[in-house]
């Protein structure tokens, strides 16, 4: 079970998505008692690591407090230094993938003076929506912290939820990888290489996309979440996590999806269902909001943001897409398709045209937009120096 639900994908056709869930249903058969049988033996040979809390950055209201996250076996991963070398990087990646999640166990949550209680999934997971009206929450800068403990160990983790007011009139939405980080996306082996040969601090983020956030969501009297939003495994979650706050993005809900296989999904949704499924459900949160959405032209961002422009042609004021790919075909007909809508359209490769749309769309002020400029003309300078 990931956080939320997610919709049926809806470019798949009904046969192909019969044959899949067949598939998934075959394999989900077999990896289920093997898992088992994989735990019980480590257990007998006391293999097993200690169990502990990996919290999810969230986001809610007063009347659905969402908390969520992960337990899994302390295998010296979480917690690690975010500047470690080369082999540490390369063996902390595999066991990211290699996690020994703690299905079935209890989690309780405290919020306010109340406890409830949670159990996880089969892949370790949590999720819980929370009724926190009339309790007395304390809410720091936009953020809810709450307890999460496991309850028969002295261990307890604070999960993070930005508490959004429902009335909110503008919210930033990012995709992460060849948006505001260099991956390689569109090269399957290049960003296999990039993930795994670097670590929060020498991943490099493109030039003034932290400013430009840092503008978008810090205006005088208007609160404006950030949520990013990727298609990579909630496995590297630590890592996205660690790599936002190193380089001076704001700090926001991190949404990501689960690669395993369940019954209904052979490795969880596919890349356009599981963001169009994310921001459907934030829009369905909160009715008044109207987004800004940002991705990049390698994958299926421009299509996604039309299905939701589409869909909702009153609810999107810009779409910004970072151009990694300059021959995608697939976006022919998107920026005619958003600019119908009257929603504003960027494909640049440099964020300071970004930075100028939204400076003209009244989102940014002057300075901000020249904080952003500074930004990425005091980054190239570094570039050429080192």
């Amino acid at each position: 079970m990931t956080p939320g639900a997610s919709l049926p994908p809806g470019l798949r056709s009904s046969e192909s998505q019969g044959m899949k869930r067949l598939v998934a249903e075959a394999i989900a058969a077999i990896e289920a008692p093997f898992d088992a049988l994989r735990r019980e033996a480590k257990a007998r040979l006391g293999w097993c690591s200690a169990p502990v809390i990996l919290p999810f950055n969230t986001y809610g209201h007063p009347g659905a407090i969402h908390v969520a996250g992960r337990v899994l076996e302390d295998d010296g991963v979480l917690g690690a230094e975010p500047d470690s070398d080369v082999w540490s990087t390369v063996r902390n990646m595999y066991y990211r993938y290699e996690t020994d999640e703690v299905p079935d166990t209890e989690v309780d949550i405290l919020l306010g003076d109340e406890r409830h209680r949670t159990r996880t999934d089969d892949e370790g997971y949590f999720s819980v929506v929370l009724d926190g009206d009339g309790l007395d929450l304390d809410v720091e800068d936009g953020w809810l912290h709450v307890d999460v403990q496991l309850p028969d160990r002295d261990h307890i983790r604070q999960a993070k939820v930005r508490m959004i007011p429902r009335d909110t009139k503008l919210a930033v939405v990012t995709d992460v990888d060849d948006t505001i980080v260099r991956t390689g996306a569109t090269d399957r082996l290049r960003s296999i290489l990039t993930i795994a040969l670097n670590n929060a601090r020498s991943r490099e983020p493109f030039p003034g996309m932290a400013a430009f956030f840092r503008a978008l969501t810090r205006q005088e009297n208007d609160d404006r979440p950030l949520i990013y939003l990727s298609s990579s495994p909630w496995n590297l979650y630590d890592l996205f996590e660690d790599f936002l706050e190193i380089h001076g993005f704001p700090s926001g809900p991190i949404q990501l999806r689960d690669l395993g296989v369940d019954r209904h999904s052979l490795f969880g949704d596919d890349h356009h269902a599981h963001k169009r499924t994310a921001i459907l459900r934030f829009l369905s949160t909160f009715p008044e909001l109207r987004l800004v959405l940002l991705g990049d032209t390698g994958q299926q961002d421009g299509l996604i943001y039309r299905d939701i422009v589409e869909r909702h042609p009153d609810r999107v004021e810009a779409v910004y897409l970072r151009d990694v790919a300059p021959n995608a075909e697939h976006l022919d007909g998107v920026k005619e398709c958003l600019l119908d809508k009257g929603v504003g359209f960027i494909r640049a490769s440099s964020t300071k045209a970004m930075a100028k749309d939204a400076l003209e769309r009244g989102l940014i002020s002057p300075a901000d937009c020249d904080a952003v400029v500074d930004a990425i003309s005091n980054s190239q300078r570094t570039e050429v120096a080192g």
